[in-house]
């Protein structure tokens, strides 16, 4: 299934809004500038389905659980990875006067991790 199926289905089950799967697909164009190719199906799915709700949330205002203290510390050191999730995440929030929750940069630093480490 693609990423554009995958939204479709998000969005025609009523669990996201098409602004908040355009604000997924902004990202994951930015995580795919940042990578230096295309995420696949089988490693990108659950980041783009997470980004999907994730978005969402952000529109919504909802608050998340803040992440353990250790993935924190993690993904903190993950210098090059945080900063590019800031980068990538920061302009959706601004657009809607939001602040970007940390358990979002936290995830998506450790997903960029892990998928410039298996590239």
């Amino acid at each position: 299934m693609s990423f554009e199926e995958r939204f479709g289905l998000l969005i025609e089950s009523g669990q996201v809004s098409e602004e908040a799967v355009a604000a997924a697909g902004r990202v994951l164009e930015g995580v795919v500038r940042y990578l230096g190719h295309p995420l696949q199906e089988e490693t990108g799915a659950m980041l783009a389905t997470h980004l999907a709700f994730a978005m969402q949330r952000l529109r919504a205002g909802e608050a998340i659980e803040e992440p353990l203290e250790a993935a924190v510390a993690e993904a903190r050191e993950l210098n090059a990875e945080w900063a590019q999730a800031e980068a990538l995440l920061g302009p959706e929030a601004e657009a809607i006067g939001r602040p970007i929750p940390l358990g979002e940069v936290v995830y998506l630093t450790i997903h960029l991790a892990v998928q410039r480490q298996s590239a």
